[in-house]
């Protein structure tokens, strides 16, 4: 094994690289809802460098009106005591564009029990979303057209009745 290739193979194990490029967002707020840390996958999901969000913005900022009061909801448990909480919401990017997303949130907790910070997971799940309003789009269309069908098998059974 060359240098090089010892070099690549430690970069590749490198857990602050895993952290920064992992194919999910991670990030971390603090008890007044503050962002402490996020990778840079979220960050580019969301169209923000660093500079602009770690220690100035709350995360809450970036969570689509629609969903605001879960993730309120979700905050609020945590910080009474819940460990994990997970909950499906939309972020909205930098450009005003929406992403849907799973956010599974746990709390970091003092020697005391009390409440320090989060650590989150987050997935972009909006193909996934595009795929179940798919899904449930031709499923109302083999509904009308079942539906249809039946109606047209009634009208033949009447004339042929006639």
């Amino acid at each position: 094994m060359s240098t090089d290739d010892v070099v690549s193979e430690r970069v590749a194990l490198d857990p602050h690289d895993l952290y920064e490029n992992a194919p999910c967002g991670y990030h971390s707020i603090g008890p007044d809802g503050t962002i402490l840390r996020m990778n840079r996958t979220e960050l580019t999901w969301l169209g923000f460098t660093q500079q602009e969000l770690i220690d100035k913005r709350k995360f809450a900022d970036f969570v689509s009106a629609r969903f605001c009061s879960e993730y309120d909801d979700a905050i609020a448990a945590l910080i009474a005591g819940r460990e994990i909480s997970e909950i499906e919401i939309e972020l909205v990017r930098k450009d005003g564009s929406v992403f849907d997303a799973f956010l599974r949130i746990a709390a970091v907790r003092d020697s005391r029990g009390g409440f320090v910070h989060t650590r989150a997971t987050v997935i972009d799940i909006t193909a996934r979303k595009r795929a179940e309003t798919e899904a449930r789009i031709h499923a109302e269309q083999l509904q009308a057209i079942s539906q249809r069908v039946v109606e047209i098998q009634e009208t033949e059974r009447r004339s042929l009745a006639a």
